[in-house]
Order: structure tokens, then C-alpha cells, then sequence
């Protein structure tokens, strides 16, 4: 099972949704082991980011879910236990099968490559898009909302929003 992040994301208003997500997933993790990947998101890279310098505002998320979600963290606990913070920053930004190869977001570069390590970090946590220029196993990844999973060859996306209607989602890639 791999989860390919954005576990930090207040948009949904109940109050410590995002503390609730993590911690199950990390129950999850501390339960399933290496069957269970979970990657990091763009959510969770600002979110440590933030966590670092608060004084610095990150202007390119308009709706800012990682300011809120420490906001979060400090009305529900009064602090962002460490234990998650460690978690937050050991998680990988790719996952590779025999198959496949999953991140959070993409690769938007021109360059031909072919192996997810040379994919630049900003590329795996943010880019919209998988470019023509990858030549490696099928990318597996979230981050750009589509309809309904979708596979495109040389890519699959994956994220379906279920954050907004609150239907779950599950994609099962098998080739």
C-alpha cells in the first residue's frame, strides 16, 4: 500500500482533522511496517518548512493548509509533538516497484531521464504534470485532482479529491 501524501490539509474545518489523519496513518505505518509506504507531499514539505521559520509566509499555496494545520496542531495540543515532526521529515519523495515508480507530484522537465532519483525535489512535491522527457517505469501520483483515476501511460493519476465529498478512494495499479 503506498500513500503519496498530502496527509496535511485543513480544509477540511473539523478541528484536528489533520492531527487525526496523521496519527492513524503513523498506527497504520507502525503496524503494517515496510507494507505500508508513505510518501511526503507538498503539504507536509511547507508544513515543516513553516514549522522551521514561522515567521516566513509561503505565498504560493493560496490556501495556505500547512499554516493552518500548525495553527491546528497548537489550538487542539498547544504544540506539534516531535514524533511527528520525525515522521513528517523521514518520508521519502518516491517509492519504486518492479512497475511503477510513485510520488506526490511529477516531473516537468525537458531533460530525458529515466530514474526517479534524478527527478529535481521541487518536480516530485509540486509539478502538475509528467513530461514527455520521462523515460522510466509509470509514474503513480496524486497531487493533480482528476475526475476519476486515470491512466495516461507513461503516468496514472490518482487524486480524486475525496477530500471534498469525504468519499474515500482507493486505486488498485496493477499491470
Amino acid at each position: 500500500v503506498v500513500q503519496l501524501g498530502d496527509m496535511i490539509d485543513c480544509r477540511d474545518r473539523r478541528a484536528g482533522s489533520s492531527i487525526r489523519v496523521l496519527e492513524r496513518v503513523m498506527e497504520a505505518k507502525e503496524k503494517m511496517g515496510e507494507r505500508l509506504v508513505v510518501l511526503r507531499g507538498n503539504h507536509e514539505q511547507r508544513f515543516l518548512e513553516q514549522l522551521k521559520d514561522r515567521s516566513k509566509t509561503i505565498l504560493d499555496d493560496p490556501q495556505l493548509t500547512h499554516e493552518r494545520a500548525i495553527d491546528e496542531y497548537f489550538r487542539v495540543l498547544g504544540f506539534v509533538p516531535r514524533e511527528h515532526q520525525k515522521f513528517l521529515a523521514n518520508l521519502p519523495l518516491f517509492w519504486e516497484s518492479r512497475s511503477f515508480v510513485f510520488v506526490h507530484g511529477g516531473y516537468c522537465g525537458s531533460r530525458q531521464i529515466a530514474k526517479p532519483s534524478q527527478i529535481p525535489e521541487p518536480d516530485l512535491l509540486n509539478s502538475r504534470i509528467v513530461s514527455k522527457g520521462w523515460r522510466g517505469k509509470s509514474i503513480v501520483r496524486g497531487h493533480t485532482v482528476v475526475p476519476e483515476p486515470c491512466d495516461y501511460g507513461h503516468f496514472i493519476d490518482t487524486e480524486t479529491a475525496g477530500w471534498l465529498d469525504g468519499r474515500p478512494f482507493c486505486v488498485s495499479v496493477i499491470r
